[in-house]
């Protein structure tokens, strides 16, 4: 049986140690890319600004469900598609990405992309972790 004082001293280790270098980095990316829409972000500025990540994309469909809260981009349908741009990062360590990948997803409404270009709002951001890459 492992003693109460072993216990507290693991988690005292544990809580010393915090945070790898690496799950802490893609921490601040994941902040970055969710705060992209909030702050009314333009298309090429996210794109400078997940520059580090392999971009695919963009998808445009009528028929995509909200990214979530990050999702300003209104109700999607044929008469307002949107447009998806995925930045992957694959990381060895477990925990800044179940799985070894992260994704920043960004949203553009398709009008906007075709119309501005890279001057086109993004509309929707989210960061998801533990995805296939």
């Amino acid at each position: 049986m492992i003693s109460k004082r072993a216990v507290a001293a693991a988690l005292l280790l544990a809580a010393a140690c915090g945070k790898s270098k690496e799950e802490r980095l893609f921490d601040q990316l994941a902040q970055i890319c969710t705060q992209l829409a909030v702050e009314g972000t333009s298309f090429g500025q996210a794109q400078n600004a997940l520059s580090g990540g392999l971009q695919d994309g963009p998808f445009c469909s009528g028929s995509l469900t909200p990214a979530g809260s990050n999702d300003f981009c209104g109700e999607v349908s044929a008469e307002n598609p949107v447009c998806q741009v995925f930045y992957f990062w694959l990381s060895g360590d477990p925990d800044a990405c179940d799985n070894g990948c992260c994704v920043c997803e960004i949203r553009v409404l398709q009008a906007n992309l075709d119309g501005q270009g890279d001057d086109a709002p993004v509309c929707a951001a989210r960061f998801l972790r533990g995805q296939p890459c």
